[in-house]
């Protein structure tokens, strides 16, 4: 879920993303960040679904702006935050919105 937040975050950095991408990319974030939402966030796992399926919905439909350097900067931070993480998890988020 962080490389996600982290796409759309590096992707609403970039100054040659529209301003209606960006609007969307807020909302999303927003929604991720507010703790009151469809299902409530303290319920364990089940709580953090509708954020991914937001944050999902939101990355395919953004996904032109998403370039490779985004990516790159994205998988970076996660890493320095994480440590090794297995590339093929985020992959498979890759495959998933683009």
């Amino acid at each position: 879920m962080v490389y996600a937040v982290l796409l759309l975050l590096y992707t609403f950095q970039d100054k040659g993303v529209s301003t209606k991408t960006k609007l969307s990319i807020a909302a999303a974030l927003g929604y991720f960040i507010l703790p009151t939402d469809a299902i409530i966030d303290l319920t364990p796992i089940i709580g953090y679904s509708d954020d991914l399926g937001v944050l999902l919905f939101t990355l395919s439909a953004v996904a032109t702006s998403i370039t490779p350097e985004i990516k790159a900067k994205a998988r970076k931070k996660a890493h320095e935050w994480f440590g090794a993480i297995d590339p093929q998890e985020l992959n498979d988020i890759d495959n998933q919105t683009f």
